[in-house]
């Protein structure tokens, strides 16, 4: 098999969503219903913190709801 065997091209909107949707780009957003609809979007399923948005990434997966299942004393969420 070749290299294009092993590539998968999809939805950055679903699967590498950036942070800073959830509070608002710098830059603005392609598509604001990304930004309204924050972590309940059905269509999400990978977001990532990086850069500044790292900041906002505990407040974003812990509360108001813990999206970890894991408790404020569990991995992702304790202080």
């Amino acid at each position: 098999p070749g290299f294009p065997d092993h590539i998968l091209v999809t939805s950055g909107k679903k699967f590498n969503r950036g942070g800073c949707t959830v509070w608002g780009c710098g830059e603005g957003i392609s598509d604001e219903s990304m930004h309204k609809l924050g972590m309940t979007d059905p269509e999400l399923e990978v977001m990532h913190f990086m850069g500044s948005s790292k900041c906002g990434a505990a407040d974003t997966v812990c509360s108001p709801r813990d999206l970890t299942e894991g408790g404020p004393q569990g991995y992702g969420c304790r202080e």
